[in-house]
């Protein structure tokens, strides 16, 4: 292939390389280098696919690629994540490991997702998402957010995140896509309201707007998607 068709597949391993740095960064227990790495990892897989459109360029390897890299970076890290959080919660160990459940899910939900992506909305809650508001409840619960490390680390709250979250990776329920078309506000609206409320959630709710900002983007999925799209 030509080094132009090559520009998103390597913004597709640059989503990859992040997501094994910050799994390593997560286990050694620095969380903030673990947060900047799926941040740049969350960039890479938004504009990857952009990329190819701005520059017209398309083959099935790229697509292929790109849930290899998401099973690693919005896969492996959310159930490493939820496996910490039961080990804090002082779960013994055989059950800790329950928090892999949503690496399983989240593998399905990715091999269902490249049968049926469309360009606007898709069904079931996507594994950024799940990563987004998992590892957002672990790096709450770490540095003690509002005072709400205590109310995460109850066993049955972790244990219900993982069965809501699965239910919804696999669920039939229409979310709308924020990855953008186009640079332009149009047929855009909203994703981009999304993301102004969300920036703006930052700056009151520090790390737990995360998991806040997840459940915003579920409940205007549900009531707001069929509206726009």
């Amino acid at each position: 292939m030509k080094l132009k068709e090559n520009i998103p597949n390597l913004i597709t391993l640059i989503n990859l390389f992040c997501g094994c740095l910050a799994a390593v960064f997560m286990l050694r227990g620095d969380f903030y280098a673990m947060f900047v790495c799926v941040l740049t990892a969350e960039f890479a897989d938004l504009f990857d696919g952009l990329a190819a459109r701005l520059l017209k360029v398309h083959h099935p390897i790229g697509e292929s690629l790109d849930s290899h890299a998401d099973m690693v970076t919005f896969g492996v890290l959310p159930g490493i994540g939820m496996y910490l959080m039961l080990a804090w919660a002082g779960m013994p160990e055989w059950l800790s490991f329950s928090g892999f459940i949503l690496s399983l899910v989240s593998c399905y939900r990715l091999a269902r997702f490249d049968s049926e992506e469309s360009e606007k909305t898709f069904f079931g809650l996507a594994t950024p998402s799940t990563t987004a508001f998992t590892l957002g409840l672990l790096l709450t619960a770490h540095y003690d957010t509002m005072g709400l490390r205590e109310y995460i680390l109850q066993p049955i709250f972790l244990f219900s995140v993982i069965g809501i979250f699965s239910y919804l990776m696999l669920s039939n329920i229409p979310m709308f896509n924020l990855k953008f078309e186009r640079l332009t506000w149009k047929g855009n609206e909203l994703r981009i309201t999304y993301i102004i409320v969300g920036v703006g959630q930052i700056f009151i709710f520090s790390w737990a707007s995360l998991p806040i900002g997840i459940s915003l983007y579920i409940i205007m999925s549900i009531f707001l998607t069929k509206r726009f799209y």
